[in-house]
């Protein structure tokens, strides 16, 4: 027997399948990547109606089954989420023009539409003449809440354009129902889990939209 002949199978051998081994991971990963690009894709693209904010407002989409690929052209003239509802709320920042842009379905067989939506923000509110700027729109007495898992809490002081207002007569929307849940009418913030949650409650009249930071222990 040729022992150094052996010797070079022995090595060709486990470079061999050591080869066949990379080339399979790779093709697997080249499907997988083709796959996931298939699967999600816009089948077509809609222009939405122009959105006109006054400084310190919001506006809030209708509730989608699913959004994706949420982005600001100018984050400076206005900024853009999800809440856990899947609505989209566009909040003014400062005058100025820009574009919000996402995917939407409207249900679990539906398609993806790509949207683009027009958003031109005034510099002011129309009350911003009348009372100081600390007080215009919807505004909450502190930026954060701490609560105990398991306790409820619901807030006060509030005030749109520098009068009071109660909670009852806004519109409430946790970013996580899972941390922090929040009776949709009432206010009423129960802690769910250890976490941070962002609570958004709108003024239905005026859009105006104020946050609150609610960190559970």
């Amino acid at each position: 027997m040729n022992l150094a002949r052996t010797g070079a199978l022995k090595k060709i051998i486990p470079m061999t399948a050591a080869v066949l081994i990379v080339t399979f991971v790779i093709a697997t990963w080249a499907v997988t990547t083709a796959f996931a690009t298939t699967t999600e894709s816009a089948v077509s693209t809609v222009n939405l109606s122009n959105v006109t904010l006054a400084a310190n407002t919001s506006y809030i989409s209708d509730s989608y089954f699913g959004v994706l690929h949420l982005s600001v052209a100018d984050d400076t003239v206005a900024c853009a989420s999800i809440d856990s509802k899947n609505h989209v709320v566009v909040t003014a920042v400062s005058a100025g023009s820009t574009t919000v842009s996402f995917w939407y379905k409207k249900s679990v067989n539906g398609n993806w539409v790509s949207a683009v939506m027009p958003v031109a923000v005034s510099g002011t509110s129309g009350v911003a003449k009348t009372i100081s700027v600390n007080q215009v729109g919807l505004v909450f007495p502190q930026q954060t809440v701490s609560l105990n898992v398991g306790s409820d809490n619901t807030m006060s002081g509030i005030t749109l354009n520098g009068a009071s207002v109660n909670a009852s007569t806004l519109l409430w929307i946790s970013s996580s129902d899972s941390v922090a849940a929040v009776d949709r009418d009432s206010g009423k913030i129960h802690a769910v889990a250890s976490g941070t949650a962002t609570v958004y409650a709108i003024d239905p009249l005026s859009n105006s939209c104020a946050s609150v930071t609610v960190i559970v222990s």
